[in-house]
C-alpha cells in the first residue's frame, strides 16, 4: 500500500505553531491486492464512519470485484476532523 500525505497551516508557523488550523492532504492506493485494498475503506471509517458511508461501501464492493485493479483515495482532512486522531511518532524497526 502506498501512502503519502502533507501537511498545510493557515497561520505563519515560524513564531508559534499552537495556534494553526492544519488541513492534513494524504492520498493511500493500493494495486493488485484486493484484501489490502479494503482497508482503504477502514481507513475512511475510523476518520468519519456515518458520514463516508456510502463512499466506504462502494470501495468495499469495488476491491474484490477487481482483484487486479488499482484502489486510490484523495483526501483533505479539515482540522475538526483530525482534533480526534491520536498520532504517534512511528517507531523505526530494521527490516530485511
Amino acid at each position: 500500500m502506498s501512502f503519502h500525505f502533507t501537511a498545510f497551516a493557515t497561520e505563519d508557523t515560524k513564531e508559534d505553531v499552537s495556534k494553526a488550523e492544519i488541513d492534513l492532504h494524504f492520498e493511500l492506493s493500493e494495486k493488485g491486492d484486493s484484501g489490502e485494498a479494503v482497508v482503504l475503506a477502514k481507513v475512511l471509517g475510523m476518520i468519519d464512519q456515518a458520514g463516508m458511508q456510502s463512499t466506504i461501501d462502494e470501495m468495499s464492493g469495488y476491491a474484490p470485484n477487481h482483484p487486479k485493479g488499482t484502489l486510490g483515495l484523495s483526501a483533505i482532512l479539515k482540522p475538526s476532523l483530525t482534533a480526534g486522531l491520536l498520532i504517534r511518532p512511528m517507531q523505526a524497526t530494521n527490516h530485511r
